[in-house]
C-alpha cells in the first residue's frame, strides 16, 4: 500500500488536498490548508480490513489548528500517511470525549484564547491540552514501568538464580498527584499506611532529605500552591450563578487557614453554616452565618460572611455627586446589613447560645467568647471597578469600624504574597 497527498483543489481560501492509492482505488479529502490565516484543518482517517479509507475515530470527523506552528507539538500528529490525527499518548483522550460527548464532530487547538465546548465543536487552548497530555503521559509511563517489573518478578519466581527481582522506582510529585486525585485519603489511612509513612519519615532510607526540609515547611508550601490554583480557577468563572456562592463557601471551607494568615492575629475554624440566633415564636427566620471563626488564644468570635468576586460594588455607572462619589450596590450594602445583623443577634442570644450548648452535655470552656465580634465580608473584585473609584471604595471600607471589607482579588494576591515570603525564607 502506498498513501500519497495531493492538491484537489486550489482557490483563493484555501487548499484542499486528497491522499489516494491508486492501486487500490483510495481517495478521500485529508486535509484543508487556509491561505489568509494560519490554520490548518485535518480529516483524520484510516484503511480498514477491506482496503477502503474511512474516519479514523467513530465520531471526530476533523481536527483543526489555529495559530499553531508549522510543525506541530508532541501529541499531534502532521503525518499523512498516519491518516494524520492524535499520538497514541492523547489517544485515552478522543476515546473519553467520543464516549462522554457523543454530538462532539470537531476539535478545534488554538495557540491563545479559552478552551470552551460550542454547539459540535470543541476548543482547546493550546496549553490546556499540553497539560492533559503531560498527565496521560505520565499514566502512561507509570503503567509500562509496573508491566516491565510485573514481567521481571514473574520470570524471577520461574528463574530465581537468573533474574533478580526488581522494586518499581518512586518517582517526584506523584505522591501529590495521588492525594489530590483521591478523597477523603485522611480519613481511611490504615494503622498500616501511617507506620510505613511515619518510618519513611523518620529512619534512615531518607536521610539527606530530612536534613535539607521540614516536613511542615513543605506542607504548607503545597497547601498554599494548591490553594492558590483552585482560587484561579473559580475566580475565573464568568458567570454569576446560584451555586458560584456555594462554592467559594466550601473552598473556604476546605482551606479555612486562610483567614489565620491573612488577618493580623491567630485563628482556628469554630463552624461554617453556624445558627447565631434571630428565630421567632414560630421558630423561623433564624440567622445563620457563613462562618464563625475564634481567636485562637482569647476565643474571641469573629464572624465571616462570603459573597462571589461577581457581586457588584456600586449601584450605577454613573457617579452619584461630582465625580468620585458612587452609590453601593444593592448587592453590597445587603451584604454589609446582613453581617451587622448577624452579629446583633449573637451578641444578644449569646447567653442562651451557651446555656444550650451546656443543656447538651457538652463542655463550654472552649466555646467561642462574644468580646464586640470582628465581622470579615469577601465580596466583589477590584477589577470591577474604573481606577477613578478606587478612592470612593476605599474612603468607605476604611470607615467602617466593625466590618472588614476585603474583595477576592485582594485575598488571592495575599495568598500569594505569603507563598513568596516561604519560598524566600528556604533561599
Amino acid at each position: 500500500m502506498v498513501i500519497t497527498e495531493s492538491v484537489k483543489t486550489n482557490n483563493a481560501a484555501k487548499t484542499i488536498y486528497v491522499c489516494k492509492d491508486i492501486d487500490l482505488d483510495i481517495e478521500i479529502i485529508s486535509k484543508e490548508q487556509y491561505k489568509r490565516q494560519n490554520k490548518v484543518t485535518h480529516f483524520p482517517f484510516r484503511i480498514n480490513k477491506n482496503n477502503k479509507a474511512q474516519n479514523k475515530y467513530r465520531v471526530i470527523e476533523k481536527i483543526t489548528y489555529t495559530g499553531m506552528p508549522t510543525k506541530l507539538p508532541s501529541g499531534f500528529s502532521d503525518n499523512f500517511s498516519r491518516g494524520y490525527g492524535f499520538t497514541k499518548n492523547l489517544n485515552p483522550l478522543i476515546y473519553f470525549l467520543e464516549s462522554n460527548f457523543a454530538h462532539i464532530s470537531e476539535i478545534e487547538i488554538k495557540k491563545s484564547g479559552n478552551s470552551k465546548i460550542t454547539g459540535n465543536k470543541i476548543i482547546f487552548k493550546y496549553d490546556d491540552i499540553e497539560k492533559i497530555r503531560k498527565r496521560i503521559q505520565a499514566i502512561l509511563d507509570s503503567h509500562r514501568e509496573e508491566k516491565n517489573v510485573l514481567i521481571n518478578n514473574s520470570l524471577n519466581e520461574v528463574f530465581p538464580a537468573i533474574i533478580d527481582s526488581k522494586k518499581k522506582e518512586y518517582t517526584k510529585n506523584k505522591l501529590k498527584l495521588f492525594l489530590r486525585e483521591h478523597n477523603n485519603v485522611e480519613k481511611n489511612l490504615s494503622n498500616d499506611d501511617l507506620v510505613e509513612i511515619l518510618s519513611i519519615l523518620e529512619n534512615k532510607r531518607i536521610p539527606s532529605l530530612i536534613k535539607k526540609l521540614k516536613t511542615k515547611d513543605i506542607i504548607e508550601e503545597s497547601t498554599i500552591e494548591d490553594l492558590i490554583e483552585e482560587f484561579g480557577k473559580l475566580i475565573k468563572q464568568k458567570t454569576k450563578t446560584k451555586k458560584l456562592e456555594e462554592k467559594w463557601q466550601s473552598f473556604f471551607k476546605k482551606y479555612s487557614m486562610i483567614f489565620s494568615q491573612i488577618l493580623a492575629f491567630p485563628t482556628v475554624l469554630f463552624d461554617d453554616k453556624v445558627y447565631v440566633g434571630g428565630k421567632e415564636t414560630s421558630n423561623l427566620n433564624g440567622k445563620i452565618a457563613d462562618f464563625l471563626y475564634q481567636n485562637k488564644l482569647t476565643k474571641n468570635a469573629f464572624i465571616i460572611e462570603i459573597k462571589t468576586h461577581k457581586t457588584k460594588l456600586i449601584g450605577s455607572k454613573t457617579a452619584y455627586r461630582g465625580t468620585d462619589v458612587y452609590p453601593l450596590s444593592k448587592e453590597f450594602s445587603g451584604g454589609i446589613n446582613q453581617i451587622l445583623n448577624q452579629k446583633d443577634n449573637l451578641q444578644k442570644e449569646y447567653s442562651n447560645l451557651l446555656l444550650n450548648e451546656a443543656k447538651k452535655g457538652k463542655g463550654i470552656d472552649n466555646f467561642y467568647q462574644v468580646f464586640d465580634p470582628t465581622c470579615v465580608l469577601v465580596i466583589g473584585h477590584l477589577n470591577s471597578l474604573k481606577k477613578q473609584q478606587y478612592s470612593w471604595f476605599e474612603l468607605f471600607r476604611n470607615a467602617q469600624k466593625d466590618i472588614i471589607i476585603l474583595t477576592f482579588d485582594e485575598v488571592l494576591e495575599k495568598c500569594k504574597f505569603l507563598l513568596e515570603i516561604i519560598k524566600n525564607s528556604k533561599k
